[in-house]
């Protein structure tokens, strides 16, 4: 529906609503310390890099710092990230080790990205409360958590706002799919997304996908061709810069549901086949039945009863919201969450599914249900029962994500005490003169809050 002023005046509401609802969750993070091996990794790449700008036509500063599961060096693995970088490269000129800041640009990106994504919800003609829940599933979630607070993972956050930016161009102030395609921001948008990770690819298959799907007014075949040499481009860019090793990348995971392998690379083509397929089933089908942990591996059975109260509604809401037909919308966000699983065929990670899960809330918020009428006959109308699968999951959510940072602070300030990064710097190959400005800024604090910690 249009906004007019006092929907508007609603909006803001909702979005400050929002900004507090993130910060007492993700709070925290800003006291983190920087002990995470990849955080110390490109700390130590952007302290020895004089010009910033060398990071667009090179690695993006980690290059033969990945070590395999057999404990040697990949000296394969490349990855192209310069907006990243060059954004740890600035806080670093400006700030030195200081983590607050870098945990500040993390935590503003989220925002941005929640911001978005309520827009779009209030554009589907939701009431302020459900709006609320629903952006509520979107930015506190386990599978959003890692990006919104780890430092190193900044470049998803990058994607998935350039994503979100092509999502509230395509979709209408009415909720209904525009029909037509602005092709100027759609490359604009891959450059800066694909700029932060390889996974920026997703936007010009997003503006494919929103071509087929959408009641598209002219020509087709312009703005497919548009993201067809899009892609092309990039891959041609990697391939230039990284040759054979362009698509070079090494990980761990679970085949089988639950059977481990270091290095998928190293498995049977056939195995490796089914790994990779096996990856993309999970990297699709989590966002509807969170059974799955965070490094891919089915849950057990006792596992799963553990986890009732976050898998069953889940489930209950998306039977609740899938009615057929589905609404273009609704197929648009289910494009969404396809790409990005195919995308991350190599590996499952919840951190992957940070896209996939704030498509997940505009899909039940696209659902015709949310505008039906409800049928006297029924004693729990399906709309009542995703309403009350909303609310629950939100609770539940963030009672995960608090623990999940805590987890986290309690870690890595052990990982600044008792350690002194030995681990780390056994596993990487990381600068001695960082490790003395982390230590010396960090160290000292890190040692009466550890003993503080609650």
């Amino acid at each position: 529906m249009p906004l007019s002023s006092n929907s508007s005046d609603r909006y803001y509401a909702e979005a400050f609503f929002l900004l507090l609802l993130t910060i007492a969750v993700y709070g925290k993070a800003l006291w983190f310390v920087p002990s995470s091996g990849d955080d110390l990794r490109i700390l130590s790449s952007v302290s020895q890099t004089r010009n910033p700008l060398s990071y667009f036509v090179n690695d993006w500063g980690m290059e033969n710092t990945y070590r395999l599961g057999s404990g040697q060096i990949d000296s394969r693995r490349r990855s192209y990230r310069p907006l990243h970088s060059v954004s740890i490269w600035m806080g670093y000129r400006l700030f030195g080790v200081r983590a607050g800041p870098n945990q500040l640009v993390n935590l503003v990106l989220h925002i941005l990205n929640g911001l978005l994504l309520l827009r779009i919800l209030r554009r589907l003609g939701l009431d302020v409360f459900l709006a609320l829940l629903l952006a509520t599933l979107g930015m506190v979630s386990l599978y959003t958590a890692s990006p919104a607070i780890w430092v190193s993972d900044r470049q998803t956050l990058g994607v998935t706002l350039a994503a979100l930016v092509l999502l509230n161009h395509v979709v209408d102030e009415k909720g209904q799919l525009t029909a037509w395609l602005n092709p100027w921001l759609v490359t604009g948008l891959t450059v800066v997304a694909v700029s932060f990770k390889e996974s920026g690819l997703i936007v010009p298959l997003v503006a494919g996908a929103f071509v087929i799907l959408a009641p598209y007014h002219g020509a087709r075949w312009r703005p497919l061709a548009v993201s067809v040499v899009l892609v092309a481009s990039y891959i041609s860019l990697r391939v230039l810069l990284f040759g054979s090793n362009a698509f070079a990348y090494a990980s761990e995971g679970f085949v089988f549901g639950n059977h481990p392998y270091t290095l998928l690379s190293d498995l049977p083509w056939h195995i490796g086949l089914w790994a990779r397929f096996e990856n993309v089933a999970k990297n699709f089908l989590c966002v509807f039945i969170p059974i799955v942990d965070p490094v891919g591996r089915i849950d057990s059975l006792n596992e799963v009863i553990r986890n009732v109260v976050w898998w069953l509604p889940t489930v209950v809401l998306t039977i609740s919201v899938t009615r057929r037909p589905l609404t273009r919308v609704q197929w648009l966000a289910l494009a969404v969450i396809a790409l990005n699983s195919g995308l991350h065929v190599q590996v499952f990670r919840y951190r992957v599914e940070y896209i996939s899960q704030l498509a997940f809330s505009i899909y039940v918020a696209a659902s015709p249900i949310w505008h039906e009428r409800h049928n006297v006959s029924e004693i729990v109308s399906r709309r009542r029962l995703a309403a009350i699968c909303c609310g629950l999951l939100a609770l539940v959510s963030v009672s995960q994500v608090n623990h999940y940072i805590q987890s986290n602070w309690v870690e890595r300030q052990d990982e600044m005490t008792k350690r002194r990064l030995a681990t780390v710097l056994q596993n990487y190959p990381i600068s001695d003169d960082i490790v003395r400005q982390v230590l010396a800024r960090y160290a000292p604090t890190a040692e009466t809050s550890s003993a503080k910690a609650p």
